[in-house]
């Protein structure tokens, strides 16, 4: 004859496996297995199990056990509603002994079984309500049974617990999933929009006979863009950093894309240094920035390619708002800086000043246009690629195809980053005169 201690300790242990919250198994599934090893263990005939809703004050039915979908189930029960929902409002176990002659009788194929008791016993594991038991009987409940319910109690909800948080993490997990595929979906789509408007390939080719153009999105989108227009003969180009990347780069890059459009195809200003002004101009009033204080901006190179005179020399005409223009020729590379201000933001009273720098260069010679992304790109050790790196490599490849050049700058930036990700919009044009 066990003793009560031997009594508990060894049905502890036969249950410590059915009540063990898995990862891998579905909350309905484990509540299942639960009933179908503890309603019987207990000597009970039929349970149903209801999991706790704090937010809304409510009980929702989970699963049973000897039940049948004619019975009437409640799927769902509020607190301080019929016996289970006060046993929740109360947290406190209900035990009912029905008399033969009024009590709950459970229909067999053959004959009626009155219902001796029932016991409605509250699921709570650290002062939480995780659900509400319900156990019916054909005889009263031994006294090491209702104990060994009791003693359970806590175990059983702090596992019900686990599986409702599990599943709530789950169905939270879906939700962001889908809304970040839709966010994703919409900004690829905005990708189509901007790919739109930035010079197309066949453009560009019939513009230069012999070009590059590296353009590394840090995002989907970028804050970057490169632009391109012929008007009365001269080539305007021009490689533009936008405030911020991603979404709100792309944004400006939208922006800045109209505004060049309309100064120098519309309004036909055609000198690179009053371009800036205007943009500059442009881009205060379309962001408020007398007024809302708003910051954002661009940086950007602007190149005007004057057509070639009798001997096959081209002037080109650079003005930059913080970015310079380098320029491979007579096996040299040389930089033309730009201004130090950048377009847009607030100056005050004082408006900044934009100048133009000119050379002539033969056929040959090649001008590059980039923003600040290449040479900060960092490596693992948040080392730079540097500006000086990059002009190195530039003069040292000039030789070699823009093709090639192309190539060999992307390998020494794969290099240099290996698995670091990238931290801006990287833009990088080469052109052959």
């Amino acid at each position: 004859m066990l003793d009560d201690k031997q009594f508990y300790d060894l049905a502890i242990a036969k249950f410590v496996d059915v009540m063990q919250w898995h990862q891998d198994v579905a909350l309905e599934s484990w509540a299942e297995n639960l009933l179908d090893n503890l309603v019987p263990f207990v000597e009970g005939v039929r349970a149903s199990l209801y999991i706790a809703n704090p937010e809304e004050q409510s009980l929702s039915f989970l699963t049973g056990f000897a039940l049948d979908k004619r019975d009437g189930i409640k799927l769902k029960i509020k607190y301080g509603e019929d016996l289970i929902g006060q046993a929740a409002k109360n947290r406190q176990m209900i035990q009912i002994a029905p008399q033969i002659d009024e009590g709950v009788l459970l229909e067999t194929t053959t004959t009626q079984i009155p219902i001796r008791q029932i016991l409605i016993q509250p699921i709570v594991s650290n002062d939480q309500l995780s659900g509400v038991l319900e156990v019916l009987f054909f005889r009263p409940l031994q006294a090491e049974y209702l104990e060994f319910l009791k003693q359970i109690n806590a175990n059983i909800g702090s596992n019900l617990n686990l599986h409702i948080q599990e599943e709530k993490l789950k169905k939270r997990n879906n939700e962001l999933d889908k809304k970040n595929k839709q966010i994703t979906s919409s900004i690829k789509y905005a990708k189509n929009i901007q790919d739109a408007i930035l010079p197309q390939q066949d453009y560009f080719a019939q513009t230069f006979d012999s070009h590059f153009i590296l353009f590394l999105p840090k995002d989907i989108v970028s804050g970057d863009f490169y632009w391109v227009s012929q008007v009365d003969e001269k080539i305007f180009l021009a490689a533009v950093d936008c405030t911020g990347h991603g979404v709100a780069g792309a944004f400006m890059s939208m922006i800045g894309n109209t505004l060049l459009n309309q100064i120098i195809n519309e309004k036909r200003i055609l000198d690179p240094a009053q371009i800036l002004h205007a943009l500059n101009e442009n881009i205060q009033v379309a962001l408020k920035q007398d007024t809302s204080k708003n910051k954002d901006g661009m940086d950007l190179g602007l190149c005007c390619i004057l057509p070639p005179d009798e001997a096959g020399k081209r002037e080109v005409v650079y003005a930059g708002a913080k970015r310079p223009l380098y320029v491979a020729c007579r096996n040299e590379l040389f930089e033309l800086r730009g201004d130090r201000y950048s377009i847009g933001g607030w100056f005050g009273i004082d408006s900044p000043t934009f100048t133009n720098k000119s050379l002539t260069l033969e056929v040959g010679d090649i001008i590059y246009l980039t923003t600040d992304g290449y040479g900060d790109a960092a490596n693992q050790r948040r080392k730079k690629m540097g500006e000086p790196r990059l002009k190195k490599m530039l003069i040292a490849n000039h030789k070699e195809t823009m093709a090639q050049q192309k190539r060999l700058l992307l390998q020494a930036l794969q290099a240099h980053q290996q698995e670091t990700e990238q931290r801006d919009d990287i833009t990088i044009i080469g052109v052959k005169l």
